[in-house]
């Protein structure tokens, strides 16, 4: 989960992400030296040379191919600090592009990932799309993925994502790990299915009253059963060989979807853990901070932000219901971590 902004200092997001996406436009042109000169803040420009910025952008130009597109364009706010990440398809790849900016909106920090491979799907599999819970009032955009060739009831795999609004291949940028999963198991003869998350398809729908009320069983639960029904009904699959690879809080919640109903043959519980998802959100803000990925003059604000959510969730125990309806830790209201009277701790 990425760290949570609450400045004080208000940034226009339309505003910085259409300077983000001009500089990287100039960069595309290899017009550096305009962007290192013109755009650059003095405290990035005295730790970072022109040099290490072209050569930076430049290192894999061979291995990129064309630009074809930037593909997407997402502004935040990090403390006293705005954040512009842009995805960029070459021919041959993925590039990501992250770069933060003061409040004067002076360039502060640019970074550029190494880049993913752009996939292309096996032959030898074939996909089919169809809805989780149709005819409900949350039906959800999924993927089945088989081998083209079927000679016999397979067996299948329901992926269930982390935290957050994910899509059916929990990207994040250029990377789509369930699409991999999926390729890869399909190609040795299992079936896979992987669906839009409720947050990522309704998120925007939910009325703050409903959302005072979203727990872990309107995120993930209620959804990941209805898959295993939605596989087990299909003649192709064999209904008495249906898993759940559950990632992150997917996982920490695969035994109470498997208990609501899921009923399946076993689970593969990926990155998931026996801690309090707050804890774990915590150490991932923490490792972030510490990453090359932060600039040293953000670092600061947001180790107080993060500190503050974190003394919010451990006073969790010792609140009241409309306490725990009103607070947020982490970007979330504190009842997605609970299910009243009891706080679940996700595990099982």
């Amino acid at each position: 989960m990425l760290l949570v902004g609450c400045s004080s200092y208000s940034f226009d997001i339309d505003e910085i992400e259409d300077l983000g996406k001009e500089i990287v436009e100039l960069l595309l042109n290899q017009e550096y030296e305009v962007v290192y000169d013109e755009y650059g803040a003095d405290d990035w420009k005295e730790s970072t040379s022109l040099s290490n910025v072209v050569s930076n952008w430049e290192e894999q130009i061979e291995l990129e191919g064309q630009f074809v597109q930037l593909t997407s364009i997402d502004g935040s706010e990090r403390g006293e600090h705005s954040v512009v990440e842009i995805d960029i398809q070459y021919t041959n790849m993925s590039v990501g592009v992250r770069m933060i900016f003061n409040k004067e909106q002076e360039l502060a920090g640019l970074h550029r990932s190494s880049g993913q491979l752009n996939a292309v799907m096996p032959d030898s599999i074939i996909e089919e799309a169809l809805i989780v819970g149709e005819d409900t009032n949350f039906e959800l955009e999924g993927i089945l993925t088989m081998p083209s060739e079927i000679d016999q009831a397979l067996p299948a795999v329901v992926l269930v994502q982390g935290s957050g609004p994910s899509d059916r291949d929990s990207a994040v940028h250029s990377y789509k790990p369930f699409r991999d999963i999926a390729w890869g198991l399909a190609e040795r003869g299992i079936a896979v299915l992987r669906y839009d998350k409720r947050t990522y398809s309704y998120g925007d729908q939910f009325t703050p009253e409903e959302m005072t009320h979203f727990t872990v069983h309107e995120e993930t639960v209620e959804d990941a059963v209805l898959a295993s029904n939605l596989l087990k009904a299909d003649e192709r699959i064999d209904s008495t060989n249906v898993y759940l690879a559950g990632h992150s809080q997917g996982g920490m919640l695969a035994p109470r979807i498997d208990d609501t109903g899921g009923d399946f043959a076993g689970i593969m519980i990926l990155a998931g853990s026996p801690r309090p998802m707050w804890e774990i959100i915590y150490d991932q803000n923490i490792a972030f901070l510490e990453s090359d990925a932060i600039e040293e003059s953000e670092r600061k604000s947001l180790l107080q932000e993060i500190e503050q959510h974190y003394e919010r969730a451990q006073r969790l125990d010792d609140l009241s219901l409309e306490d725990i309806e009103s607070t947020q830790v982490f970007g979330s209201q504190l009842i997605i971590y609970s299910i009243w009277p009891s706080i679940i701790r996700l595990i099982c």
